[in-house]
C-alpha cells in the first residue's frame, strides 16, 4: 500500500479587487480528502501553508503539485531569481522539509491541478 499523500496547491489574484488568496488540499493514495486550507494571503504562500497542514497532521511522504512551474523550479534549485521575496518564500518552505520523510515537488498543468481550484 502506498503511504504517500498528495498536496495540491493554488494561488489566485483578482486584478479588479486586488484580492489574493491561496488554497489547497491533501489526499491519501486512494484520493480521499485528508485536510485542506484556504486563506487570503500572498499567492506565494500556498506551498508553505500546505506543508504546514501536512506537518500538523503528522504526514510523512508528500507529493506536492502546483501549477506554478516557476516556483517549483525555484524550490528544486533549477531556476535562480534576484527577487528577494521569492528567496524568502523558498527559504521558508525549505525550513519545513526536515519535518517529512520525503517531499516531491511537481509542476503540473492547470488542468491537472483542478482539485486545488
Amino acid at each position: 500500500m502506498d503511504s504517500s499523500f498528495k498536496l495540491n496547491v493554488d494561488g489566485s489574484f483578482h486584478v479588479n479587487s486586488s484580492m489574493m488568496g491561496v488554497g489547497g488540499l491533501l489526499r491519501d493514495s486512494f484520493g480521499q480528502w485528508i485536510g485542506g486550507f484556504s486563506s487570503f494571503e500572498a499567492c506565494g504562500d500556498c506551498i508553505f501553508r500546505g506543508l504546514e497542514v501536512a506537518r500538523d497532521l503528522k504526514l510523512q511522504d508528500i507529493i506536492c503539485e502546483s501549477d506554478s512551474e516557476f516556483v517549483v523550479q525555484l524550490i528544486l534549485n533549477l531556476k535562480l531569481t534576484n527577487d528577494l521575496s521569492y528567496f524568502q518564500y523558498v527559504s521558508r518552505i525549505k525550513t519545513l522539509l526536515p519535518s517529512f520523510g520525503s517531499v516531491v515537488f511537481q509542476s503540473v498543468s492547470r488542468s491537472f491541478n483542478i482539485p486545488a481550484d
